[in-house]
Order: C-alpha cells, then sequence, then structure tokens
C-alpha cells in the first residue's frame, strides 16, 4: 500500500494523503530525501503518521512540525501512547500539538541550563494525582529516550497539559490555573472551617475535586440553572445540618468571586461530599 506526497517538509517529514483520503503528517528515517509533491511512498517506509480530527488541528500541527525536531514529535507521541495504554482517558486532539511544543522547549531550555519552577506544582500533586504520577512516567521516558533527567516539576507541568487534554479546552491553559485555583479556595474553606490538621488526601477528597471540575465549567461560564428545588436547601439545613454553614461560606465565595449562584442541587452534592470527607477525618483522629 502507498501514499501520495502532498509537501516534503524535510527528509523525515512528509504531509500526505493517507489511504481515506485524508490529509496527514507521516514521519520517518529518511523519507523524504530526494522525493517531490505528487509522488508516492510505501507504507512500510513510513514509521509513524499523524491524522488529527480538525483541518485546523492539522494546519497547527504542520506549522509546528516545520520548526521543531521531528524526534521530539516521536517521544510526545510514544508518551501519549504510554497514558492511552494504562488508562482510559479522552483526550483531545490537542495534546498532540501541546505536549510536543512544551517537551520540545522543555529540552531546549535544559539544554540552555535554564529552569522554570512550576508555582503550581503542589496544587497540581495533589489535585491531580492520576495525571502527576504519569507526568513522572514521562519523565522517565525522556530520560531513557534522550539521556535527560528533569526535575519533579516538569511532571507536575506535564500533568497540566494532561488535566487540560481530558478537559477538552482546546489547548486553553489558562483554563486549568483556573480551575486549580477554584479547587484550592473550596478545599481551603473546608480546611479551616473544620480545624482538619491532616493532609486532603483519600478517595472522599478525590471525590470532592471531581465533582468541583464537573461543575467548574459552568461557573466560569456563569450558566446558572435557574431550575433549583428550594426544598433541598431544607433537606441539607436538617441532614447535614453541621455541614451546612461550611456549604454558605463555599456558596458566598463562589457568588462573590464568580458572580455564580449554586443550585440546591449543587449545594446538596458538596454537601455529600464533604459528609463523607468530615466522616473520614472523624475516624482518622479517633485512632491517632
Amino acid at each position: 500500500m502507498e501514499a501520495q506526497i502532498l509537501k516534503v517538509v524535510n527528509n523525515n517529514v512528509l504531509i500526505i494523503l493517507d489511504e481515506k483520503g485524508d490529509e496527514a503528517v507521516a514521519m520517518g528515517r529518511g523519507i523524504g530525501f530526494k522525493k517531490k509533491s505528487g509522488e508516492v511512498i510505501p507504507y512500510d517506509k513510513i514509521e509513524k503518521v499523524f491524522v488529527l480530527s480538525e483541518k485546523e488541528l492539522n494546519n497547527k500541527l504542520q506549522q509546528l512540525i516545520s520548526v521543531l525536531p521531528a524526534e521530539h514529535f516521536m517521544l510526545s507521541e510514544k508518551i501519549i501512547q504510554c497514558i492511552k495504554s494504562v488508562t482510559n482517558w479522552s483526550l483531545s486532539d490537542n495534546i498532540y500539538i501541546t505536549l510536543t511544543d512544551h517537551i520540545s522547549a522543555a529540552i531546549y531550555r535544559h539544554n540552555q541550563n535554564i529552569h522554570l519552577e512550576n508555582a503550581l506544582h503542589w496544587d497540581i500533586k495533589h489535585l491531580y494525582p492520576e495525571e502527576y504520577i504519569l507526568g513522572k512516567k514521562a519523565l522517565d521516558i525522556i530520560e531513557a529516550e534522550c539521556g535527560i533527567q528533569f526535575p519533579s516539576d516538569e511532571a507536575s507541568y506535564i500533568a497540566m497539559h494532561l488535566v487540560n487534554a481530558r478537559l477538552n479546552t482546546d489547548g486553553n491553559m489558562e483554563f486549568v490555573h483556573k480551575v486549580t485555583k477554584l479547587i484550592r479556595e473550596i478545599t481551603n474553606i473546608i480546611r479551616y472551617h473544620f480545624h482538619f490538621e491532616h493532609a486532603l488526601e483519600s478517595g472522599e477528597y478525590y471525590q470532592l475535586i471531581n465533582y468541583i471540575k464537573t461543575l467548574a465549567p459552568q461557573i466560569f461560564r456563569q450558566s446558572t440553572n435557574k431550575k433549583s428545588f428550594l426544598e433541598l436547601f431544607d433537606v441539607i439545613q436538617t441532614h447535614y445540618a453541621e455541614i451546612y454553614p461550611c456549604v454558605k461560606k463555599i456558596q458566598k465565595h463562589i457568588e462573590t468571586q464568580y458572580s455564580y449562584s449554586l443550585t440546591g442541587e449543587e449545594m446538596l452534592s458538596i454537601s455529600i461530599c464533604i459528609s463523607q470527607l468530615k466522616n473520614q477525618f472523624t475516624d482518622l483522629s479517633e485512632h491517632s
């Protein structure tokens, strides 16, 4: 089987028409050497084909591939495939662009002896533990392939790209920063209200975080669901009397800082999460 060459980017990269007639980026050592547009190339000469879902993404990929080393794309793709092999995550195709761009820049900075600290390192590590662990795995792959040992800050940078790809925010890293900030604000309100001294790391804690992640897009869009069942507020006050003052603090904070009014359903969901977290910490304190 052969592919038609649309454009020769360099000796190792071609723009081709794949078997479905879609425009794609093909990589392989020497596949572009002495080749011209309109010629064909056997698929067994190609090491990797990138086909992104949207034409705009394909254009961005082609622009990036014309300025970055092909090896960095192969490295990024190896990391992405490793992540996909151990998770069932649905990742935005943007990850092929954003992660490659980041890794290439990180390698360049390393070679120039430049280190950038990630101000959100602690937050990313604790708020997105799965992504952070995979960020560490990515560092192992980079070390094995390039012989570069990055500090742990770099794992949190990669984790942020994974969070971004899972949220499908079209490469908007600012959204990840905003979600991380919101989670930190809400968890701090809970910590200080109940005087939790132990680190907030448990299944109950991550259940709360996951709920905030799902709520965040509505908060930032300020798209309050006006249909709010008032009787749910009575349910919260009755069944979660100890929790209710804390939830009211959260409600007031979100309304003041983000101009978003939590509905009864949302307050009930937060109350359930906090109740489970509080019970876990009560058990922990009794046995400590």
